[in-house]
């Protein structure tokens, strides 16, 4: 609390701030008293000048210790299909409210054999530090894919949101979500030694082709009679020639 008397006044001079990139640390702030001299404003220029006031030979300080806290949470998409011609939008969110510098670095798409009806698998991994508490070294908690019973897919109630404070880390894999429910656990704890400021997690996403194929027949059909070879003799004639289409992915 600051106090000035009726007879007083006091001027702040620039604080120290001492922070860190990731916001903790010192700030001191300095006032310094002063007064007025009987003289007033002698020079009657309309302002107090240097030599017009009695200031004091000591400063005094306040010291602000703003100290470590973390808290922050991480928000990894679900499973999804794709098609061939709609990119992957979805993403990781993530939010901080503590002392915290969150980057994510999302690995290309790798691309598998289909396990299903769809064209083909890809999988991206998506991999979250901390800058302020990873120690540059640490491979990092790789998050493991669960799902209940329903299939193989991790839907939008079992994504896992990964949620850390000062008491720990913990996993939730059951949010409320229309036309989905998850018997998965929520806030499963993550043990001490694997909460080093780094997060992986692997998403499926079935990529299917719903582009109907070409009319080739209409392409390739001649309405009007077209010379062709029978042997050793050249006739003249309608024909219908059909093509395969072979997808290649």
């Amino acid at each position: 609390m600051e106090r000035i008397t009726a007879s007083g006044h006091h001027s702040r001079r620039t604080p120290d701030i001492n922070l860190n990139t990731c916001g903790w640390g010192t700030i001191i702030r300095k006032f310094q008293a002063w007064q007025h001299l009987p003289s007033g404003d002698a020079n009657s220029n309309g302002a107090i000048d240097a030599n017009e006031i009695l200031a004091s030979n000591n400063t005094c300080n306040q010291v602000i210790n703003i100290v470590e806290t973390h808290q922050y949470s991480i928000t990894f998409p679900a499973d999804s299909v794709a098609f061939c011609n709609d990119p992957v939008a979805e993403e990781v969110t993530f939010s901080t409210t503590g002392c915290d510098v969150l980057v994510m670095n999302t690995s290309a798409p790798q691309r598998f054999s289909a396990v299903g009806d769809e064209c083909y698998l890809l999988n991206i991994t998506y991999d979250v530090i901390n800058w302020c508490t990873w120690d540059g070294e640490s491979e990092g908690y790789t998050i493991p894919r669960f799902t209940d019973t329903d299939d193989n897919l991790v839907d939008e109630c079992e994504r896992p949101v990964v949620s850390v404070t000062d008491a720990g880390a913990f996993i939730d894999r059951n949010h409320p979500h229309a036309g989905c429910s998850s018997d998965l656990p929520d806030n499963f704890p993550i043990p001490a030694n694997a909460n080093v400021g780094r997060w992986k997690y692997t998403r499926f996403v079935k990529v299917y082709d719903v582009d109907a194929p070409p009319n080739f027949r209409a392409a390739l059909w001649a309405p009007q009679p077209v010379p062709f070879r029978s042997g050793y003799v050249w006739c003249l004639g309608r024909c219908h020639l059909y093509c395969l289409r072979t997808a290649i992915f």
